[in-house]
């Protein structure tokens, strides 16, 4: 009799245990939230990723939209994009390597036969640090969370997160749609909306959107060989 009461006592603390877990389902104790989810995603571990890249803009009277793809290296704050797109009537392909401290870029119009070169100037932290290209894992910078459900993006199951944004850049509307995966609370997707519609300036706003296609796959960003 003895012998069972340690077996059933050893069982229902391994239970109380698992039941401690984040995100476990153990009763109402455990009930998932957004905070929750972004506590655990701080904790992931990704050495780079490779993402799909989509923005679009409308600052005025004029019509900006880029499309391309695009890798990160979240310990050395660096990403590289390359994408084509259009403003108004011109067509062009550029090329951007981003850090903290530098942004280098190559814009060529289209169609063209000359080649661009690379060019170099500090980062603006308030235009490329609102996109969150070189960190996507900022959650602190996001304040409100809601845990909106649970989605599939391209076959992965996720959490989707909705949140306000807290950034430098002036902007009525800042928010951020962020879909973690629920296996290893990586991201899947990433859309981000500024806006200022609806005020008396109306500048204009932009939309970006990452599709994460691949992690830890060995990516690397040289710096490259800017002439100015």
């Amino acid at each position: 009799m003895k012998q069972g009461s340690r077996v059933i006592g050893r069982f229902l603390l391994l239970l109380s245990v698992l039941c401690l877990l984040p995100l476990s389902s153990c009763g109402s104790s455990t009930t998932v939230t957004a905070d929750t989810i972004l506590h655990r995603a701080m904790q992931a571990n990704f050495r780079d990723g490779t993402f799909t890249f989509d923005m679009k803009s409308s600052l005025g009277t004029s019509q900006l939209e880029f499309a391309g793809k695009g890798h990160l290296l979240p310990q050395a704050h660096r990403t590289d994009l390359d994408l084509d797109g259009t403003f108004g009537q011109i067509r062009a392909h550029a090329n951007y390597v981003i850090d903290d401290q530098d942004t280098y870029f190559k814009i060529q119009n289209q169609p063209s036969s000359q080649s661009a070169s690379w060019h170099k100037e500090p980062t603006n932290q308030e235009d490329f640090g609102m996109l969150g290209l070189q960190d996507v894992a900022q959650y602190d910078q996001l304040a409100q969370p809601v845990l909106v459900g649970e989605e599939t993006i391209n076959g992965v199951a996720t959490y989707h997160i909705k949140a306000a944004i807290q950034s430098p850049f002036q902007a009525h509307t800042k928010t951020e749609d962020l879909w973690l995966r629920k296996d290893n609370f990586f991201p899947q997707q990433i859309k981000r909306l500024f806006s200022d519609a609806g005020t008396s300036t109306a500048y204009g706003q932009v939309e970006t959107t990452q599709v994460f296609m691949q992690w830890n796959s060995g990516v690397i960003i040289p710096i490259p060989p800017a002439s100015s």
